[in-house]
């Protein structure tokens, strides 16, 4: 299928305005620096370009090589290219084996000798997206074939993910009835098998899309529009289990999804940054603020899995895990609501508690618990650098062994009748007071009663402690 001349003149306009913004780009990830844990736009003005959609940005395993989706309208797709040539990026242009066909989502085999994407080539329907794949040859790109075409006018294979074994997950949409599921096919002695639907807990009677699989197969991302989410679709993960089956999926969470559409979840090859598409635009941040890391310093000693990431960590923890910290300094500011035990790897040894430091935002708390019980266990910690050290709102948390130091205002602020417990704790060198208790906002305007014992209220800019009814055993204050 040809594309006309005016709709060829429409996508290739911005790509001479980009030109001048693409000279003389060179290093890793387009010369960019690596991301935070708070999602930036990546390529401003070169691939995420004000006015235009793209997405589905893949990054082959050397890291010299790119592809990304730009579209001027669904179903008009195209599949841009960029190449490490001499150290130097070339502008993004239209895939050279792709010029006359409407393209979307391609995706890099894990060895990068292959690339998957979807497409309407060859059809008389530019609806009609099937699965094709481009095997490399040097450094060239040989004439596409055809993978997987279910057969059905009415249904689309759509946004390709492969595995180290060769087997393909995919969206297959329903276009009449507007609905998607994910579908797996394997490679079996040089031919893909009949794909099989993703069975319950990842399907439902919504829709699933998207299908993002690790290449060892031990974890798949996705898109849904399920209820529950924050938005209008956000990103799940679900974790392949022992015996086979799916873990039941989880939100991504408020850090990763927020209120309209979030989709096209990826991994770069080498594990360190998270790429998803939010507004037309392809966005960027580690990998470690949303996804398990097998070599993570956190490791939930319930689950197996470790993190990058407290905050990453807290979020896939169940009610009653245990969180252990390597030593080391974690710059985040935390929120915690569960009932959960976060510690250092020896909460009663000093080495470790100073060695093991969470080191917040100046213009935010170091941590802030909500609603816990007691059965929240904090141990051999220390919290710095935060506008507060912690913000306690009804809570009963426990905190073991812990030094709360260096913070701009309060080291400790309790609110709305917290019942806190501080044992062998170590608060100093705060800039206003130790701990400031402030009443409840029910009627009679209950006090906070923390219980503080055997800990060292010293050197902070004001008194050691203010207000509530605390019950204070052989403590040191000055």
């Amino acid at each position: 299928m040809r594309i006309k001349q005016a709709t060829i003149i429409t996508v290739m306009i911005p790509m001479v305005a980009l030109s001048a913004a693409t000279a003389h780009i060179t290093g890793p990830d387009l010369g960019q620096d690596p991301p935070g844990f708070t999602p930036e736009a990546f390529a401003p003005g070169v691939i995420s370009v004000e006015g235009i959609s793209e997405r589905s940005l893949s990054i082959s395993p050397q890291g010299d090589e790119l592809f990304f989706t730009r579209s001027i309208g669904w179903p008009n797709s195209q599949t841009m290219h960029m190449k490490l040539q001499n150290g130097v990026w070339s502008t993004p242009k239209i895939a050279s084996f792709l010029e006359n066909d409407w393209a979307t989502q391609a995706v890099f085999s894990p060895d990068g000798q292959t690339l998957y994407f979807s497409s309407s080539r060859g059809q008389s329907d530019i609806r009609h997206y099937c699965l094709w794949r481009a095997q490399k040859s040097g450094d060239d790109w040989l004439e596409p074939e055809l993978v997987l075409d279910i057969g059905e006018m009415s249904i689309m294979e759509y946004h390709p993910s492969v595995t180290r074994d060769g087997s393909i997950y995919f969206l297959a949409w329903d276009y009449p009835r507007q609905t998607g599921d994910i579908y797996v096919t394997r490679l079996v002695e040089g031919q893909y098998t009949d794909p099989v639907m993703i069975d319950s807990p990842i399907s439902t009677a919504y829709n699933e899309v998207r299908p993002t699989i690790a290449p060892d197969e031990s974890y798949l991302l996705f898109e849904s529009d399920r209820p529950g989410g924050y938005g209008e679709t956000d990103i799940y993960i679900s974790f392949r289990n022992v015996d086979g089956s799916w873990s039941t999926p989880k939100n991504l969470g408020p850090e990763v999804n927020g209120s309209g559409v979030d989709d096209t979840p990826n991994i770069s090859p080498d594990g360190h940054f998270w790429f998803s598409s939010i507004n037309g635009d392809i966005y960027w941040r580690q990998a470690s603020a949303a996804l398990p890391i097998p070599d993570g310093p956190i490791g939930n000693q319930t689950s197996g899995l470790n993190f990058g990431s407290i905050q990453c960590a807290i979020h896939y923890a169940e009610e009653g895990d245990t969180l252990v910290l390597q030593p080391g300094i974690y710059q985040e500011s935390l929120d915690l609501s569960k009932n959960i035990h976060l510690e250092s790897l020896d909460p009663n040894n000093p080495i470790y508690v100073g060695g093991t430091i969470i080191q917040g935002n100046s213009d935010a708390p170091v941590l802030t618990l909500t609603g816990n019980t007691a059965s929240c266990v904090l141990s051999g910690l220390t919290l710095r650098t935060g506008d507060v050290g912690v913000k306690g709102v009804e809570t009963q948390t426990v905190m073991r062994n812990c030094r709360i130091l260096d913070n701009g205002t309060d080291g400790l602020e309790l609110f709305e009748q917290s019942h806190m417990t501080l044992d062998h704790c170590l608060i100093t060198a705060n800039g206003q007071t130790g701990i400031t208790m402030y009443p409840g906002s029910r009627r009679g305007n209950p006090p906070c009663n923390p219980q503080i014992i055997n800990s060292v209220i010293v050197q902070n800019g004001a008194e050691s402690i203010m207000g509530g009814e605390p019950v204070i055993i052989d403590c040191i204050m000055q």
